[in-house]
């Protein structure tokens, strides 16, 4: 695994990307949009990157085709997420440690385009689950307690769907 530089001062201040080639004065840092740029050594904070574990469960991903339903979304397998996440580095011009660190980070990538692009344009995307909303119960004036979402305004105050008949004029 290549190590990753950050260049701490100098014209180069904030870039980070993997050494290339080291010599006793210089550092050869790759910029993430391609080509290398020779830094001073002093200049230069070099790490060894941390492996990180990236859970398939946490993950949803698309392929990009638009049915009648709109977009599909699943869990990965361990084969279709090295699929997209080697599509994700030819798409983003990213290293594989990048596109793992972007998904880590929940960051949503593009690793490829739909197979039916020429009609519906759509992406391939892989990201992480999204969190469900917590439910938010409330009580209406008919004595129940709904989801805030199902409450009804009637004429004698808020009511739960069954109760909205009855509390209408």
């Amino acid at each position: 695994m290549a190590k990753i530089a950050e260049v701490t001062s100098g014209n180069w201040t904030g870039l980070r990307g993997d050494v290339v080639k080291e010599s006793k004065k210089l550092v050869y840092v790759r910029r993430p949009g391609g080509g290398m740029v020779p830094v001073n050594r002093e200049h230069v904070i070099i790490a060894e990157p941390q492996p990180i574990a990236l859970d398939p469960q946490m993950l949803t991903m698309t392929d990009g085709y638009v049915g009648s339903f709109g977009k599909t979304w699943e869990t990965p397998t361990a084969e279709t997420l090295e699929i997209a996440i080697t599509g994700a580095m030819r798409e983003n011009g990213m290293t594989r440690e990048q596109v793992v660190e972007a998904l880590v980070d929940g960051r949503a990538l593009k690793w490829g385009v739909s197979p039916n692009y020429y009609y519906d344009h759509s992406d391939a995307i892989i990201g992480r689950k999204r969190e469900a909303r917590p439910v938010e119960m409330v009580r209406c004036d008919c004595g129940h307690s709904v989801p805030q979402d199902t409450r009804m305004m009637a004429s004698l105050g808020t009511s739960c769907p069954d109760c909205y008949d009855r509390m209408s004029d």
